[in-house]
């Protein structure tokens, strides 16, 4: 039997799986006997005398050619071997480490079909199988008490082979959980003095005071090849939903609730109450503890608590803040087409006996003095992303009271900062537009992009994002393109789902149609922004089989990397992309390549796209062999009946993401932390 795991480069599903078809009779190989079976039942419909349904391998209601044809194609496979039968058997859990996926039959065209999965830890001293039955061509969702070497069989009352895939991770504890945040912040004045901020009382505002917190976990995780061979270990972000937060009022009067809803998974509301009539203000301490709620029990880690701190006082209140202009939100400095400034409002706590003129707001930035509740400030596109300070002094003063009553004010100053970060999707006016052109056109690729000082491609330039290459028009190696190409989707196998978030394509094809094979346009990177930046972010991270999990910058820095490594991988093979090395001639209308030629002559046996000389020599170091084109994951998951992912991918996945054992500076997710000025990312708090 040979197990194809639906994987296109970069996919993010653990358990897309076809079932190889043709095993008529039921034992778990396809031999003489079941073409007999097809043959005997040749032409045949229901109610015909010779009608088989074993025979209809297809599920279409009749036996045809193409039923013998899934024989012939899969002649002599063999299924992998069940579990012991005698081990016991379990339902799967409703939760814990999951692996999610579709199930498919090769080539069937009737009916969804009921498929048992079943898993087998073999490592336990007293394992356990734990099965799950779900219907092909469905998504699903299997749960298992925690990660591990799980195994994993799928079997069917069809005509299809017992399959065995393979989830190769391991994780264990990493760093505590931090807090990089906690609001309301206690402020800092101009001399580093640290200073409670303080709110006004319910007589003066009922409504409540938000509270947050911003944690972020990162865990070990390393993949392990069935002869026991360890790749280095990496780190993956825990997803923020499960880290769970529990809020606790430790001192002062007045309610606390949980708030709700996706975007406040880490926040509260405190209700402050009215101070007794002999206070003047009341401290108030509020304990959020986080506890890591990941399904994988090996990588939990131990509960954080953060504690906030700020006063309820019996005296009117300044707030202040600062955001974007004109699209709001995070403070950005460019994009073309826009004029941003940055946006300071002044709000207060008041109540009915208390006013707050625009006159007597004073605000102290970077940018200077300025006067008022709301006001502007245009910034330059030169401006530098970093963590600004800014404060302002108000002069709260009571509604006048007929005489001899004296007029009353009251004075209140805040600190505090923000962020001037970039948006990631809006254009930027300094990326040449060149790196966006394509077979789809020409694409001014946006702001994360850019290589500006604190964007992305720029903090992505040790990765080789900006790397050249003087055989290259335009030079660059990586380019940018909205969303997959058509046309390679249309080579695709259309019965299966693909999430490709990149790729790297040595013949050119994907050039503007003017320069289509030149051999100044093989071997271009190109990063797809809708399925890398804009779904996968710090709250939605993208899975591989056997690559690493990340979203956000850290997505990016492993596309470039994995991608780098077919690069180079096939360069070490192939020597260049010129016709002298590759083929692809135009008096040949380009259809003379040589890689995936499948012509011994050529160089690729296999039809892998690597050179055989390349498999022969590396043949102990990666465990690749110019007979197979899946030799890598043979080796990686000890079956030698299946095919899991191709050698040219699994070079990329296992010696790209995870670093080679010669590489002097493997990626860390997570490395990139304190450079991302993204909004959104990882310093916008």
């Amino acid at each position: 039997m040979s197990l194809c795991l639906l994987v296109s480069p970069l996919q993010a599903q653990d358990l897309y799986i076809t079932l190889l078809n043709g095993d008529c009779d039921g034992d778990n190989e396809v031999t003489l006997f079941d073409f007999g079976i097809v043959v005997s039942a040749m032409g045949s419909v229901p109610g015909d005398p010779n009608w088989d349904p074993r025979a209809d391998l297809d599920g279409d209601g009749e036996v045809t050619l193409f039923d013998f044809g899934i024989v012939e194609r899969n002649f002599g496979q063999v299924g992998a071997e069940p579990f012991d039968p005698t081990l016991p058997r379990l339902p799967a859990p409703s939760e814990g480490y999951s692996a999610s996926g579709r199930i498919q039959i090769e080539a069937w065209e009737g009916e969804p079909v009921r498929v048992r999965i079943e898993s087998l830890r073999e490592d336990e001293a007293q394992p356990i199988v734990y099965w799950k039955e779900v219907w092909t061509g469905q998504f699903f969702t299997l749960f298992l008490p925690d990660s591990g070497p799980w195994m994993f069989r799928v079997e069917a009352e069809a005509t299809v082979l017992t399959a065995a895939p393979r989830l190769p991770k391991f994780y264990a504890k990493g760093e505590p959980i931090r807090i990089l945040a906690r609001y309301p912040a206690i402020m800092t004045d101009e001399h580093g003095t640290e200073i409670l901020e303080n709110f006004a009382d319910a007589v003066f505002d009922p409504a409540p005071i938000g509270l947050k917190v911003v944690p972020v976990d990162y865990d070990f995780v390393e993949v392990v090849a069935a002869d026991g061979t360890r790749f280095p270990p990496n780190r993956e972000r825990e997803v923020p939903q499960n880290l769970v937060c529990y809020w606790q009022l430790r001192s002062g009067r007045g309610a606390l609730v949980p708030a709700t809803g996706s975007g406040n998974l880490h926040s509260a509301q405190y209700y402050p109450e009215e101070l007794y009539p002999w206070q003047t203000e009341q401290e108030v301490i509020v304990e959020c503890t986080v506890v890591d709620s990941s399904p994988v029990e090996s990588r939990k880690d131990e509960p954080v608590t953060a504690v906030i701190r700020f006063k309820i006082v019996n005296t009117p209140t300044l707030h202040i803040s600062a955001h974007a202009h004109p699209i709001g939100g995070t403070p950005v400095a460019s994009a073309a087409g826009w004029q941003f400034a940055i946006n300071f409002v002044a709000s207060a706590r008041l109540g009915t006996c208390w006013q707050l003129a625009d006159s007597e707001v004073h605000w102290t930035t970077p940018w200077g003095r300025f006067t008022g509740r709301n006001i502007l400030v245009p910034i330059t596109t030169e401006e530098e992303h970093r963590r600004f300070p800014f404060k302002a002094d108000a002069t709260f003063r009571r509604t006048p009271l007929p005489p001899p009553v004296p007029p009353e004010e009251i004075t209140d100053t805040k600190y505090s900062s923000c962020i001037l970060g970039f948006h990631r999707y809006y254009y930027d006016e300094q990326i040449d537009p060149a790196r966006g052109a394509s077979i789809a056109g020409t694409c001014e690729p946006p702001n994360w992009f850019d290589n500006r000082r604190g964007h992305w491609g720029h903090i992505l330039d040790r990765y080789g994002f900006n790397k050249t290459d003087p055989n290259l028009a335009g030079q660059y190696v990586v380019h940018y393109a909205p969303e997959p190409f058509r046309e390679l989707l249309d080579e695709l196998p259309r019965d299966r789902p693909h999430i490709i978030l990149a790729v790297l394509y040595w013949q050119g094809a994907y050039a503007p149609p003017e320069h289509r094979y030149e051999e100044a346009y093989r071997g271009r990177i190109y990063i797809f922004e809708v399925p890398t930046v804009r779904v996968y972010d710090d709250f939605n991270l993208y899975t591989a089989n056997a690559g690493l999990t990340a979203g956000g910058v850290d997505l990016v820095a492993r596309v470039t990397i994995h991608e780098y490594a077919h690069r180079d991988m096939f360069k070490r093979g192939w020597n260049s992309f010129r016709v002298e090395d590759i083929g692809g001639t135009r008096q040949n209308n380009f259809t003379d390549w040589k890689p995936g030629s499948k012509n011994w002559f050529d160089g690729d046996l296999d039809g892998d796209l690597l050179n055989d000389g390349f498999e022969s020599k590396y043949k102990q170091t990666y465990h690749c062999s110019h007979q197979h084109a899946y030799s890598i994951a043979i080796w990686f998951t000890k079956d030698t009946t299946h095919r899991v992912i191709a050698d040219y991918e699994m070079l990329s996945l296992l010696w790209g993401e995870w670093g080679d054992p010669g590489s002097s500076s493997p990626y860390t997710i997570g490395e990139l932390d304190i450079q991302d000025w993204s909004v959104g990312g990882r310093q916008d708090y």
